[in-house]
């Protein structure tokens, strides 16, 4: 859809904020931002994006994320706080998603990454394989097609 704002935001301490999928003038009644809450043409939202991102960064600076996050939720706006690595690894939500897994190469790499967030039928898929190394298999594929 080309009729809402998404974006990142810095809040005061700093923390940062992600806020999507709202019509602006919505946002600006939520967040009493006097700046956008009149602009209703939507060609706009596009033509000065890099000033409205602004106005929004420095309006919401002067809050703590909770603070409008207390707002945003409650209107049912997509919003989340964003969170550092090693904040996010320690977030209920983020083990419950269970995203880490272990994979080895037979060249000695031993490593944790992140699995592939897709689900199907509900089944997580995880592997200990990793990727080959590149050209890895360069001999037996010119040797299966005689090449």
């Amino acid at each position: 859809r080309d009729d809402l704002v998404t974006g990142v935001q810095t809040c005061a301490l700093p923390i940062y904020i992600a806020i999507a999928m709202t019509p602006l003038p919505h946002l600006g009644e939520l967040l009493n931002l006097d700046s956008i809450k009149n602009l209703h043409d939507q060609k706009e939202w596009f033509t000065k994006r890099d000033d409205i991102k602004k106005n929004i960064g420095d309006w919401v600076e002067k809050e703590s994320t909770e603070h409008w996050l207390s707002i945003l939720e409650p209107a049912d706006i997509w919003c989340a706080k964003v969170l550092d690595w090693e904040t996010m690894v320690k977030h209920e939500g983020f083990k419950i998603l269970d995203m880490v897994q272990r994979i080895q190469r037979d060249d000695g790499l031993d490593i944790e990454t992140l699995r592939c967030p897709i689900k199907i039928d509900g089944e997580i898929f995880k592997s200990n394989k990793a990727a080959p190394r590149i050209g890895n298999d360069n001999k037996k594929i010119k040797k299966e097609f005689d090449i």
